[in-house]
């Protein structure tokens, strides 16, 4: 598939974006994004659907399938399933592969990647919330695989087994063990530092997202569309870069500086190629020199949007003049 330049939905997006002060830990620092455009779709998030027990998670059937779930919304309002996020229970955690718009009163079998590769048993008949977003290196190598399968046909489909690596290398650098080797585990054992990170980059009102950087250069962006959906969202986007610092990736100051501009001014020119979505709406894989990332488009709105960089192709070309972002506006 040949991609077209990134559509104007998403250039839309960023611009109505506002940053606020930057918040730092050791090896991170978060810049807040509030919104200037409301969202005009009304939607919850599935750890709240869950919880009002609007939103069920369960097998596909009795024996079950690693890399499908079914998803019913018995709720009236619709609910965002985020790309990353984790459900616990029934014959293996899981986590999803692709952000998901269900719709009201409505059923489907959305694609996810196992995170607890030793259990294959019922421990209950649905699925929980976990509480936790997979880590940024899990996140990624993930999403790299999922739009990689979309190119060959395979809807959605992971590398499930580099998932399974990625899961036993976090476990490997946080010093953490499980005797399933589940991902929720490394999470539990890390929990009082992760938690004391979260006491530091704590959510301002009306923010919907924020870009991370690390002081290993990686650089990310997670924004939703709705301030309601992303305060219940906030601790476990967080937690899922804070976990990278946590297991050791680096605790060196980071200071604001080019980075973000670029990293933005990489999306902004990313080419990008539409699929279906599992739920309603469209699926846009995006990519450019030195950056991946997705976005859930539904009914003319950025849902979610979710990018990250990574290393740089040799024969990646510079970035076209005059698609910098507006470097005023990202300067704090």
């Amino acid at each position: 598939m040949n991609p077209e330049p990134v559509p104007s939905e998403i250039a839309l997006r960023l611009d109505q974006l506002r940053p606020d002060a930057p918040q730092v830990v050791p090896g991170l620092l978060i810049v807040p994004l509030l919104s200037g455009q409301p969202a005009s779709l009304d939607y919850t998030s599935l750890g709240a659907a869950i919880s009002a027990g609007h939103l069920v998670v369960r097998e596909v059937s009795e024996g079950g399938s690693v890399p499908q779930l079914m998803v019913e919304n018995a709720g009236d309002r619709a609910a965002l399933l985020l790309d990353g996020e984790e459900v616990s229970g029934a014959k293996q955690n899981r986590i999803l592969n692709s952000s998901i718009f269900v719709d009201a009163r409505g059923k489907l079998v959305v694609p996810v990647s196992c995170t607890e590769a030793g259990r294959w048993r019922y421990t209950s008949r649905t699925f929980t919330d976990s509480g936790y977003v997979a880590p940024a290196s899990v996140r990624t190598s993930k999403s790299r695989s999922v739009h990689f399968g979309l190119r060959m046909g395979q809807l959605h489909v992971s590398d499930q087994g580099d998932v399974w690596r990625g899961i036993d290398d976090y476990h490997r650098r946080a010093g953490t063990m499980s005797g399933t080797g589940a991902l929720r585990d490394a999470m539990d054992q890390r929990r009082k530092d992760l938690d004391h990170a979260l006491s530091t980059l704590t959510r301002i009102d009306g923010q919907v997202g924020f870009v991370a950087v690390a002081s290993d250069g990686f650089v990310a962006i997670d924004v939703v569309s709705r301030p309601d959906v992303y305060a219940d969202l906030h601790e476990k986007l967080i937690l899922s870069y804070v976990a990278e610092v946590v297991a050791g990736a680096g605790g060196a100051e980071v200071r604001l500086d080019g980075r973000v501009d670029d990293f933005l001014a990489r999306l902004r020119v990313a080419g990008v190629e539409r699929y279906p979505s599992p739920g309603r709406g469209r699926d846009l894989r995006l990519e450019s020199r030195g950056l991946r990332g997705a976005a859930l488009l539904v009914d003319e709105e950025i849902v979610h949007l979710g990018a990250f960089s990574e290393p740089e192709r040799p024969a990646a070309g510079p970035i076209p003049e005059g698609a910098t972002m507006h470097r005023r506006h990202w300067r704090i």
